[in-house]
């Protein structure tokens, strides 16, 4: 060959070093979210990784992608967009998340919490992303153990649980209310220093005893399949117990 143009170069990556996380998954090359940097890995992390080329050819300190962060925030004119935003950026980057939320965390705890977080549970169907946490349904009853097994994480410290009845003096909301468990532990994260991957969001979908919500608005929603089951599924009525009592949890 001969010589380069001035101003190429060369890259040249090194050997993974022992416990990267491409050593040891070869088959996901691209980092999980909980270690994600974003546009913050430098060139030889990149290398490192094998994700030179999956990235823009550019790079962008922590600092400045915070303030990327908040003037699309700030183009935001309701509090439910706003959500929507911030728990898209806890799916995609984890770390610039939480540097996000405790840059001004007086400012983000009621979108991220209360009072918002109701609202989105509302509307869990249209602000669904991907799924956080572990459902477990009535039907799992005899299985849980195996499903708690299934967690990616071993070493959990703290663990949220709803069953979803109770959310925030709006009723019964089935599987909705998971925006519950997953905000409060960002908050237990953000304020506590219980690191996210120690933290372990569960739902009880036990079905609802709620007629008017199963009725007029449940069985309505074309994105019902997201909200869990319905009471009739579970053949309880609706004047009787609370179904949440009848499911025992090992």
């Amino acid at each position: 060959m001969g010589p380069r143009p001035s101003g190429s170069y060369v890259l040249t990556p090194e050997p993974p070093e022992s416990g990267s996380s491409k050593a040891e998954d070869p088959g996901e090359p691209v980092p999980s979210v909980c270690v994600h940097r974003g546009m913050a890995f430098t060139l030889q992390e990149r290398l490192q990784l094998g994700i030179h080329g999956l990235l823009p050819p550019c790079f962008l300190s922590q600092d400045i992608q915070v303030l990327r962060v908040l003037k699309s925030y700030e183009t935001k004119s309701n509090d439910l967009d706003k959500y929507i935003i911030l728990m898209t950026l806890q799916d995609r980057n984890e770390k610039l998340f939480y540097r996000v939320l405790t840059s001004d965390i007086e400012r983000f705890m009621p979108i991220v919490y209360t009072p918002t977080v109701g609202l989105a549970c509302q509307l869990y169907g249209l602000a669904f992303r991907r799924p956080r946490g572990l459902f477990i349904t009535i039907h799992d009853k005899g299985h849980i153990a195996t499903m708690l097994n299934s967690w990616p994480e071993d070493n959990i410290k703290a663990i949220v649980v709803t069953d979803g009845e109770r959310i925030l003096g709006l009723g019964d909301l089935g599987s909705y209310g998971m925006g519950i468990p997953v905000g409060k532990l960002a908050l237990y994260t953000a304020c506590g220093g219980v690191h996210p991957q120690q933290c372990l969001p569960v739902l009880l979908d036990v079905g609802t005893d709620n007629e008017v919500r199963c009725l007029a608005y449940f069985l309505s929603d074309l994105f019902y399949d997201l909200k869990g089951m319905d009471q009739s599924s579970l053949n309880i009525s609706v004047h009787g117990d609370s179904p949440s009592s009848r499911l025992h949890v090992p």
